[in-house]
């Protein structure tokens, strides 16, 4: 008697987990449906005084929002190329800086230009630095 006790009680826990495991496999496929409804909404950089630090987090702000947005849509392999590329760049662009210190007051002459083209042309895109 005892040993068909255990085996019943072991049957019932067998199918508790397994409807506890639908149950939770349908929750989350219902969280994963709800995350998708939700529009996605930026993080906007906060706003400091020193230029080259509103740069930085302007840079840093545009890659958590590519990654969170990856997150949130459920797909990665893009814009995780994308931001390695921009880190990519990014990196090139400070050895350069420090190669020649000089060289900062062309590119801030030179983002100035981009920054005004794209709002005359509606363009929007990664600040460069």
């Amino acid at each position: 008697m005892t040993s068909e006790k255990s085996s019943l009680s072991l049957a019932v826990v067998d199918h508790g987990d397994r409807s506890h495991s639908r149950r939770e496999k349908k929750l989350g496929m219902l969280e994963s449906a709800q995350k998708k409804k939700k529009k996605f909404e930026e993080e906007k950089a906060p706003k400091v005084t020193g230029k080259g630090i509103q740069k930085s987090l302007d840079f840093n702000t545009n890659l958590k929002n590519l990654l969170r947005k990856a997150v949130h849509d459920g797909e990665f392999m893009e814009p995780v190329k994308e931001v390695l590329a921009l880190l990519s760049n990014r990196n090139a662009e400070l050895v350069l800086l420090d190669h020649d210190p000089g060289i900062l007051a062309a590119k801030e002459k030179i983002d100035a230009l981009k920054a005004l083209t794209s709002e005359s042309t509606g363009s929007t895109s990664a600040p460069d630095m």
